[in-house]
């Protein structure tokens, strides 16, 4: 009996442990993102990178556009993530988050998004947050700035639906895509 309570007991310990340190890892990702400059350095690069592709085709943009990612790709959510682990009885959901419309840029991405529509690119922003979050997350948008933030340029997910394919096919057909999503800026 001792054995299977002192077995219990370690395999306890060592769970605990185990949490404790990725907990560790998760609030290092974090502040690294939040504190940073090389994140900075490396975002503004990408968006840099990404201006050089359209500026390239910026003879004749009629019929081209952009695609991105809403959620760590232009809108920075480190700070509900590092909530959740200050406060260990934060209960709320992502959703809390989005209605409360706090998600500021990621560095570059305003700048970037502004030159391409003043290129005269169509931008489309797609995102796994649920229709019902539509006019919050179109207000942060527009609150921060990013153009052609409207119901055709907002792709929300339907049903559920985390595959963005079938989003990204209802304007490929229409458009050809210079720029597909900066999902390489998640830390």
């Amino acid at each position: 009996m001792k054995k299977v309570i002192l077995s219990f007991i370690l395999l306890s310990m060592f769970r605990l442990y185990a949490v404790r340190i990725e907990e560790e890892k998760y609030l290092t990702s974090i502040l690294w993102q939040q504190t940073s400059a090389e994140y900075r350095a490396l975002c503004y690069q990408a968006y840099n990178i990404a201006e050089m592709r359209i500026l390239e085709q910026k003879e004749n943009t009629s019929g081209k556009a952009i695609v991105v990612d809403v959620d760590e790709t232009i809108l920075d959510n480190s700070f509900y993530r590092a909530e959740k682990i200050k406060n260990e009885n934060f209960e709320e959901s992502f959703g809390y988050w989005i209605k409360q419309e706090k998600a500021e840029a990621v560095p570059g991405a305003l700048e970037f998004l502004h030159k391409a529509d003043s290129l005269r690119f169509q931008i489309f922003y797609i995102t796994n947050r649920d229709e019902k979050y539509r006019e919050f997350t179109t207000n942060n948008l527009n609150k921060l700035g990013f153009p052609q933030v409207d119901e055709q340029h907002l792709l929300m997910r339907q049903n559920k639906v985390s595959d963005k394919t079938e989003r990204r096919d209802t304007f490929s057909e229409k458009y050809e895509i210079v720029c597909l999503d900066f999902n390489f800026l998640r830390a």
